[in-house]
């Protein structure tokens, strides 16, 4: 791993050494750019929410992946899942198979409308979730979360 650094990209897990496959347009890059576009949209309605992409995330002790969505793409489903008892769960689509998140509020996903390319439909959707009180008091939380790290009385 130490010793090649031509590879473009390898991952080196628990002493083992991955590479992934060249990812096609289609069945991978576009999937990618299109979940991609959902978050960043809602990271620029949820200030102190960040949407990144292809990095290393080291989880503790402290820390968990509550929500954890797949979308397999070759069988066009989307699966999410909550993590509930030290337990991953799939969430349950709610009104016109509209998925939405429990730890982010406001983050909704309309499955049907993702499956069939329907972008001005899963943005309008997750539009409606960000206008939300729910998401009002998450956002102001955040803030009031940030303004007292950056306070220098509280450091």
């Amino acid at each position: 791993y130490a010793a090649r650094p031509d590879p473009k990209k390898a991952e080196l897990i628990e002493g083992v050494v991955h590479m992934p496959s060249p990812v096609r347009a289609v069945g991978h890059s576009r999937p990618h750019a299109t979940i991609l576009w959902w978050l960043g949209t809602y990271g620029a309605a949820t200030p102190g929410v960040w949407t990144d992409d292809n990095v290393t995330v080291r989880l503790d002790l402290d820390n968990d992946v509550q929500d954890y969505v797949v979308w397999r793409v070759l069988e066009r489903q989307i699966d999410w899942f909550v993590l509930c008892d030290d337990e991953y769960r799939p969430l349950s689509p709610g009104v016109a198979g509209i998925l939405e998140s429990r730890v982010f509020p406001g983050l909704r996903l309309a499955v049907g409308a993702l499956l069939q390319g329907g972008m001005v439909r899963v943005l309008s959707e997750l539009q409606n979730g960000v206008r939300t009180p729910e998401h009002a008091a998450f956002v102001e939380h955040l803030q009031s979360a940030g303004d007292a790290v950056r306070h220098p009385r509280n450091r």
